[in-house]
């Protein structure tokens, strides 16, 4: 009798040990993060959290989710800023380069899943690097400062145009997806002086 029960054991132990494995593997790809770099105007190398990614454009890069510092390397300056990576989403960098990073600019596109109580509602936050920018979005007549943040914009796309004296003006197209947060920030770039 004690022979008949050790098969039963092992196969027992066996999909113990298949459902653990399956287990952090389903678990880890549910962690997993997206990112995206593209750079025009220049060469850059491409860092995150010191890890050289290589050159740009940097396409469906995957990492743990969490908060990191993305370093951006041209020929001319390095410029660093933290971002957020969240789990099943992508974040999309799309960076212009020129001679000095005061003169180049950047979009940060954030994609954030909403807490349950908000899953039914599109949120929007713009930020500017400055801030108290004008921002002019395509569904209204009004403009608003930035920092910018709704709930109350239908899902689809939009345009923002954002304009602040001593810099040049942005333009940009975005989304609004069911129970996400869409977090842009825009680096402006300083107009050339005369």
């Amino acid at each position: 009798m004690k022979k008949n029960v050790w098969p039963w054991l092992i196969l027992a132990i066996l999909v113990s040990l298949i459902t653990i494995i399956f287990g952090q593997k389903l678990y880890q790809q549910r962690r997993l993060a997206h990112l995206y770099v593209n750079v025009s105007g220049s060469q850059a190398e491409i860092f995150l959290d010191e890890q050289k990614l290589g050159l740009a454009p940097i396409k469906d890069w995957t990492a743990e989710a969490g908060f990191y510092q993305l370093k951006i390397v041209t020929d001319n300056y390095t410029y660093s800023t933290s971002i957020r990576l969240s789990p099943r989403t992508a974040t999309i960098i799309d960076w212009q380069t020129a001679s000095t990073v005061e003169q180049s600019s950047g979009l940060t596109y954030e994609l954030v899943p909403s807490s349950e109580e908000q899953s039914q509602k599109t949120q929007l936050t713009i930020q500017t690097i400055p801030d108290r920018a004008l921002l002019a979005l395509s569904h209204s007549r009004q403009t608003e400062f930035t920092p910018y943040q709704t709930d109350e914009l239908l899902i689809g796309n939009y345009q923002a145009e954002i304009s602040l004296p001593g810099y040049n003006n942005l333009s940009f197209p975005f989304s609004l997806t069911n129970g996400y947060q869409l977090k842009i920030t825009a680096k402006l770039a300083q107009a050339a002086q005369e």
